[in-house]
């Protein structure tokens, strides 16, 4: 049986983060601070419901850091760009309070 390390295993023996690494995210992220691509695509507007924002999606019609996406659960986070509609829009800290 393998076990798997959790989001807190990028820790240096002596129990501190890893240089350049906060626990449970990547370098410079906020960690737990994440939104769904499809949500995020229809709180901002740019798709006026889930349904659309999911086949928007799938068509390859989105971007995200300058990569098209295809999977509508990507997990977005603070300082992620998002491109659709000819609109770009930066994910920020306003929608996590």
């Amino acid at each position: 049986m393998t076990i798997e390390p959790d989001s807190d295993s990028a820790r240096e023996p002596d129990g501190e983060p890893s240089p350049g690494r906060e626990p449970g995210g990547e370098a410079g992220r906020a960690p737990g601070k994440k939104i769904r691509l499809d949500q995020f695509l229809k709180l901002r507007g740019i798709a006026a419901t889930g349904g659309q924002a999911k086949v928007m999606v799938q068509a390859g019609l989105v971007k995200v850091n300058g990569e098209v996406e295809t999977h509508r659960g990507k997990k977005l986070r603070p300082g992620d760009v998002v491109e659709a509609e000819g609109e770009r829009e930066i994910v920020g800290e306003d929608l996590f309070i």
